[in-house]
């Protein structure tokens, strides 16, 4: 649910000018669900100035989508998991032998050309990684020495 606060006007070209608006992320109706994804994206845009804050906001819309998704959980058996480490990666090269790599078939690297990850408390244990997944959930960690 959208609550609209302070209305100034309602322009015919322009459409609805506001001041501020309220978000609901609480739910399983698509307000709900645009509300968790703007609140998301507003935690990454200011993660660099507010960490705390962005993580959050972050926490809020994880808990919400637990609950939106609980009834999800209990039909497939998935759960939620928060990563705890540094994932390591590296670019898949186009054609490369993948006798080494678990690739998923609904995976098509050398269409897709997104990353190869590995334990790194095995390297032989290693996986393809979908490029937009990685885009969506990874990000190189700044100080990348080993």
């Amino acid at each position: 649910m959208i609550g609209i606060k302070e209305v100034k006007k309602v322009n015919k070209d322009k459409g609805l000018l506001l001041r501020y608006f309220v978000i609901k992320p609480k739910g399983n109706n698509i307000y709900a669900k645009a509300s968790r994804e703007a609140i998301w994206k507003y935690a990454e845009v200011i993660e660099s100035t507010n960490l705390v804050f962005a993580d959050d906001l972050k926490e809020w819309v994880l808990k919400e989508e637990g609950l939106a998704k609980k009834s999800i959980e209990s039909s497939d058996g998935f759960k939620r998991y928060r990563r705890t480490n540094i994932a390591e990666m590296r670019p898949y090269v186009f054609n490369e032998n993948r006798k080494s790599i678990s690739v998923s078939e609904v995976d098509v690297p050398d269409y897709d050309m997104g990353m190869v990850a590995r334990n790194p408390k095995n390297h032989k244990d290693q996986w393809y990684v979908a490029r937009k997944y990685f885009e969506d959930n990874f990000e190189e960690e700044e100080n990348n020495e080993k």
